[in-house]
């Protein structure tokens, strides 16, 4: 509730990032469960679910923060591949 209340608008986004480390927690948690486990993403994809769910420009920080939170997780070899679906996507 004082999460919501301070932190999240009328339309359930998340209006900033949370000074408090319980309330940045509450924040991942909330946008971790957008993604379904086992799914592979694309940076894209993944950027988008997050802004979705934000109403500040800054989804770089979120996405930083899932990752080193552990509830992304960048696969090298995956990202190539992404970066190569998307060169030739356009053809």
């Amino acid at each position: 509730p004082i999460l919501k209340k301070r932190i999240i608008d009328n339309d359930n986004k998340i209006i900033r990032w949370a000074k408090k480390q319980k309330d940045q927690d509450l924040i991942l948690q909330r946008i971790k469960n957008k993604f379904t486990a086992g799914i592979f993403y694309s940076e894209m994809e993944i950027n988008q679910i997050i802004k979705a769910s934000i109403t500040f420009d800054d989804y770089v920080l979120i996405r930083r923060e899932l990752i080193e939170k552990h509830y992304l997780r960048i696969i090298p070899l995956l990202v190539f591949c992404i970066i190569l679906r998307s060169l030739f996507s356009r053809y």
